[in-house]
């Protein structure tokens, strides 16, 4: 075998093995997905109660009237609305909340019930760290 044929191969085989190593891409996640069944939530509180009675809050589903203010779609396969009510104050950080739902159909000034369970301290890495979030969230117009 000559040089060249035995370097072709070895970088062939070399690409191969790269290949081999690439991981499927994420499933988009579709409005057709069902959604995770939350039950009754334990109330509906302002954007600004959720930051006073996070403690007491945490790992309960939670109901919030208000405004999407911005939406962040499929993020790590998730979309992200940011809900505003007129609470809280901007410099205190209590004035909007993200509720992260794979439900679609929603876009930024609706007016929304907004419901999912609520959590503290969520850390998704990359610097992205939230004392307070909403999660597994449904909407209703």
């Amino acid at each position: 075998m000559s040089k060249g044929l035995a370097r072709e191969q070895s970088c062939l085989q070399k690409q191969k093995s790269n290949l081999l190593q690439i991981k499927e891409a994420p499933k988009q996640v579709g409005e057709s997905q069902k959604l995770k069944e939350l039950g009754s939530p334990v109330g509906r509180f302002s954007v600004e109660e959720l930051f006073q009675k996070k403690d007491e809050l945490n790992g309960k589903v939670v109901e919030v009237k208000g405004n999407i203010s911005k939406l962040s779609r499929q993020i790590m396969g998730t979309d992200w609305a940011h809900i505003e009510d007129g609470t809280g104050k901007k410099e205190d950080l209590n004035n909007k909340i993200i509720f992260r739902s794979t439900q679609g159909g929603v876009a930024v000034g609706d007016e929304v019930v907004a419901k999912g369970v609520l959590y503290l301290n969520k850390d998704y890495g990359s610097g992205y760290f939230y004392p307070v979030i909403v999660e597994n969230a449904v909407f209703n117009k």
